[in-house]
């Protein structure tokens, strides 16, 4: 069974999310994508998480947050800490987002989840200046 996920976060971080994932992956069916703060305020977006649960009552589901503490990641762990089935990140960048996304049909829920933190922690970098950067050594991006 392939594991739902949910983006959720505020202002277009979800709807902005969504883009860049059909841009390199293609369209993704089982994603639901919440942008919190611009159309939809507290109670809807506690009102969607408890639809969304009532709907697929069997599915894993992993809750992909913006930020730890914020609206949407306490109204996902308000709503889902008593689930075996769900689990909560938050924090997740694109990188593991997309990572994520094409390993739900193999990965276990549980294994999601830790790949989430895992990526996004290992994805992080610093651009350091240096005397031999030369711009034509870089190559195109994805």
């Amino acid at each position: 069974m392939q594991t739902r996920i949910v983006i959720t976060g505020h202002g277009h971080y979800a709807s902005g999310a969504k883009s860049t994932i059909e841009l390199i992956a293609g369209h993704q069916a089982g994603i639901a994508y919440w942008d919190f703060g611009i159309d939809w305020q507290y109670e809807d977006l506690s009102t969607a998480i408890k639809n969304h649960l009532n709907e697929f009552p069997e599915d894993e589901m992993l809750f992909l947050c913006d930020i730890i503490g914020g609206t949407p990641f306490k109204l996902a762990v308000e709503h889902t800490h008593q689930l075996e089935r769900v689990v909560v990140v938050a924090g997740v960048n694109m990188s593991a987002m997309i990572e994520v996304i094409l390993q739900r049909d193999i990965l276990s829920l549980e294994k999601l989840a830790l790949l989430a933190v895992t990526e996004t922690q290992g994805t992080v970098a610093r651009f350091v200046q240096s005397a031999n950067y030369r711009p034509e050594s870089v190559l195109e991006g994805i």
